[in-house]
């Protein structure tokens, strides 16, 4: 079973959202989640064990047929199967919502706005971004997605401290907090709210509130609990116990709640601090 060499450091680009941009500003993310594409499949490895989530010839070098997720798992195997976010070593820059306007053509500077929180920055675009910019068929002041970014644009970079791959439904409740859920940094404290994340992704309308509580009882309360202000939603009063019950919602919300039941395999980038 060989390794994938060790490529050299690169940067990458990693599309954040206005709330997950405001998090890592304020320094409450340093983890996220990325579903792995194409999905696992479920592969017998004649163990005894079964079926097990695997990485198939989709994911694996051509003299490999298939990779258990249990054996990436293990110390010295994460090298098997590339992450296409990066490695550990690596470098991401955040791309993010923006605005611009031209100041000086002849230097290639622009007038940048952060759409996530309305910040303002002078930069300098290389040639090859100012000839993409020049050949824009849409207004260039414009908003713009965030996948459009230019990297010189970009005003968050982050080392990678790891990578690594599980299930979504394996995040912790002090994996949900690095996610960046919540305003309050201390871990003894439960969840009362979102800190306004979950507001960019209603909750499907059609998913009644005890369908909600359903996907992961312990990590949520239908009622008020002592001390703890509930999150109002269009279901009522909803109160998250826990960091992880927040980020069941907030996934149920951007991927709907089949993709939190379906259990899909992620990828795992943990940020430098």
């Amino acid at each position: 079973m060989s390794t994938l060499p060790r490529l050299p450091w690169k940067e990458r680009p990693l599309l954040m959202t206005a709330g997950n941009v405001r998090a890592m500003l304020a320094g409450r993310k340093w983890q996220t989640r990325r579903i792995i594409t194409p999905a696992l499949e479920m592969h017998d490895f004649g163990t005894g064990k079964g079926p097990v989530p695997a990485f198939t010839k989709k994911h694996c070098p051509p003299d490999m047929l298939a990779v258990g997720l249990d054996v990436l798992r293990k110390p010295g195997n994460s090298g098997l199967v590339r992450c296409p976010h990066g490695m550990a070593g690596d470098v991401v820059w955040i791309q993010e919502n923006y605005s611009l306007e031209i100041l000086r053509a002849p230097t290639r500077e622009v007038y940048c706005t952060y759409l996530a929180d309305g910040m303002h920055a002078v930069c300098t675009l290389t040639p090859e971004e100012w000839a993409k910019l020049m050949s824009r068929k849409t207004a260039i002041d414009r908003p713009t997605p965030g996948r459009f970014m230019y990297r010189s644009l970009s005003r968050i970079r982050r080392d990678l401290a790891e990578v690594r791959a599980e299930l979504v439904q394996e995040i912790t409740d002090r994996d949900a907090w690095a996610e960046g859920i919540s305003t309050d940094d201390k871990f003894d404290k439960p969840l009362a709210a979102l800190a306004g994340i979950l507001s960019q992704y209603p909750l499907d309308k059609k998913m009644t509130k005890d369908e909600l509580v359903a996907l992961s009882p312990k990590d949520f309360h239908l009622g008020h609990l002592d001390g703890m202000a509930p999150h109002e939603s269009q279901y009522g009063k909803i109160t998250w116990t826990t960091a992880r019950g927040a980020f069941v919602a907030l996934w149920a919300a951007i991927h709907g709640p089949a993709s939190w039941t379906a259990n899909p395999a992620v990828w795992v980038l943990e940020f430098e601090r």
